[in-house]
């Protein structure tokens, strides 16, 4: 779901049909990633299935945006390097909510909101 937060190993659920399907690529960006990462691709088509398993554990706590290329087999001007294909993306937040990584143990405890509040309001005396 839009803007749910994920960790670990996520399994992405979807659909990638077409009645001339020619193949689909799974990809994610954000984070440290300078362009987009491919997860997963197939030929065959997947109806509200298991696109890929996408493993977020060496990714930083980050915004990312998943998306699904569909491409056809049609051609578009006669042109066959030129084919139809349709675009789905969904941003998700990889971590746990409020875990700053401050010490390091993947869940919100008091060091998380200590450094949330030092960098809100400034160090206490």
């Amino acid at each position: 779901e839009a803007c749910d937060y994920v960790e670990g190993a996520v399994n992405v659920i979807g659909t990638a049909f077409d009645a001339n399907l020619a193949h689909w690529t799974l990809q994610y960006t954000g984070g440290d990633s300078s362009g987009w990462v491919t997860i997963k691709t197939g030929t065959t088509a997947v109806v509200n299935g298991l696109l890929g398993e996408w493993n977020t554990t060496s990714l930083r706590p980050c915004a990312y945006t998943l998306r699904l290329l569909v491409t056809d087999q049609a051609v578009i001007n006669c042109n066959n390097a030129i084919h139809h294909w349709s675009e789905y993306t969904v941003s998700v937040n990889v971590g746990t909510c409020g875990d700053f990584d401050v010490d390091d143990d993947g869940d919100v405890d008091l060091y998380d909101y200590s450094w949330f509040e030092r960098g809100f309001t400034g160090p206490h005396p």
